[in-house]
């Protein structure tokens, strides 16, 4: 379903640049309305290439923070759990923000699913 989705988008911006360029016979509102869609359908199509990019890219900031988190507490280090509390509540709160934006229409497209299999910090 994304696949089709993202196919769709990719069309129209391209049907909307021909249409720009015989609309106003390539002068230069043409040239500006097809630079136009052209640039916007590049930065869909890199939004697009890169969530899984990302997604693994914030796994791995995860499991690293985790990995300390567990070092503080098996060290049963009082100052170094209450300056990783904080961080705590920052990436859940990332997380949460990455959740949502998984569930709006517009953006869930740019938003990797694996993100929701994710548990917050506790």
């Amino acid at each position: 379903m994304e696949l089709i989705i993202i196919t769709i988008i990719i069309l129209i911006c391209l049907i909307l640049c021909l249409i720009s360029i015989t609309l106003w016979d390539m002068e230069f509102a043409g040239i500006v309305g097809s630079a136009l869609w052209i640039v916007i359908l590049l930065l869909h199509m890199i939004a697009w290439i890169s969530k899984p990019i990302e997604y693994n890219s914030f796994k791995y900031r995860r499991d690293a923070f985790e990995q300390t988190l567990l070092n503080a507490r098996l060290n049963n280090n009082p100052y170094e759990i209450a300056a990783i509390v904080k961080d705590i509540a920052s990436w859940n709160e990332n997380l949460a923000e990455r959740k949502y934006n998984n569930t709006i229409p517009i953006l869930k497209y740019y938003v990797d699913d694996r993100i929701e299999l994710l548990e917050p910090i506790k």
